[in-house]
């Protein structure tokens, strides 16, 4: 089993990316969010230091504080995105902010880097249709709240590269979550 990535970053900070942002975060991973202004930015960072503060006190992980808050960043630049291994677009459930979303993310990282949604109702295949590389593109369905949540589902598209499947199914596993593909 491979690691998480060592930078992941995170399109959108509210409930359910600050969530993702926690777990990889846990899980040894530097994330780095991305909102569209600075007020947004600010609360998604607070969230996740209160979510990471509060495993602290639970003892879920054996790292001090200051050490996970120092793996988190957030602001409205896209340049963050920048040494990204792995995307995760974590925006409403809109379709066209969706794809505009994902044409944003994509237009910053190489065509290399993972991109994934964390939709739950959308199409990954209609998703995937406005990408420029879909093969590269797969749905990333984490539950809320996502410190408490057992599992993770991937979504695989028609285009989807089944190396980045089995990619995914180590990450989720990683995060010590079942994946369900």
């Amino acid at each position: 089993m491979t690691d998480v990535p060592a930078v992941v970053g995170v399109l959108g900070g509210g409930r359910m990316g600050a969530g993702i942002a926690h777990a990889f975060v846990v899980s040894g991973s530097t994330v780095r969010i991305v909102e569209r202004d600075d007020d947004r930015a600010a609360a998604a960072l607070d969230r996740v230091i209160s979510a990471l503060a509060a495993s602290v006190e639970r003892g879920t992980t054996g790292e001090p504080l200051a050490a996970l808050n120092a793996r988190i960043e957030t602001g409205t630049d896209d340049a963050l995105f920048d040494e990204c291994e792995l995307v995760i677009e974590a925006v409403p459930e809109d379709t066209a902010l969706k794809i505009a979303s994902l044409a944003r993310i994509e237009d910053r990282v190489g065509a290399e880097i993972p991109i994934a949604s964390n939709t739950s109702s959308l199409s990954i295949d209609a998703l995937a249709a406005s990408l420029r590389f879909p093969q590269r593109f797969l749905g990333l369905h984490f539950f809320n709240p996502v410190p408490a949540s057992e599992l993770v589902e991937i979504v695989v598209g028609r285009a989807t590269d089944a190396a980045l499947v089995a990619d995914a199914q180590d990450w989720v596993g990683a995060l010590g979550k079942p994946p369900v593909t």
